[in-house]
C-alpha cells in the first residue's frame, strides 16, 4: 500500500485593511440627521469592530470633529496589528 504525503495546511497572509476600506465600512450607512459627522464615525467603529476596541485606539471623534481622520488612521493601524 503506497504512503500518502500529509500536505501541511498553508497559512493563509494576512489580510491588511487599508484607511479607505475602513472609511468606506464607515460610511457605508447614511449618518443619522441628529447625529455630529464625529459621534457617527464613533458609533459606526464601535458597532462594526467592538466598542472596547475601539475605545483602545486613542482618538476619540465622538465630540472633535476634527479627529475624525486621525482616529480613522489609527483605527486602520490597530486593525492591522491585531491581524
Amino acid at each position: 500500500m503506497p504512503i500518502k504525503k500529509i500536505s501541511k495546511r498553508k497559512r493563509e497572509p494576512k489580510k491588511w485593511v487599508t484607511v479607505g476600506e475602513v472609511r468606506a465600512a464607515i460610511f457605508a450607512e447614511q449618518r443619522p440627521s441628529q447625529w455630529r459627522p464625529g459621534q457617527f464615525v464613533f458609533n459606526r467603529a464601535s458597532k462594526l469592530y467592538g466598542d472596547d476596541f475601539v475605545r483602545s485606539v486613542g482618538y476619540d471623534p465622538f465630540y472633535k470633529d476634527e479627529n475624525i481622520v486621525p482616529f480613522i488612521e489609527a483605527l486602520t493601524e490597530a486593525l492591522n496589528k491585531s491581524n
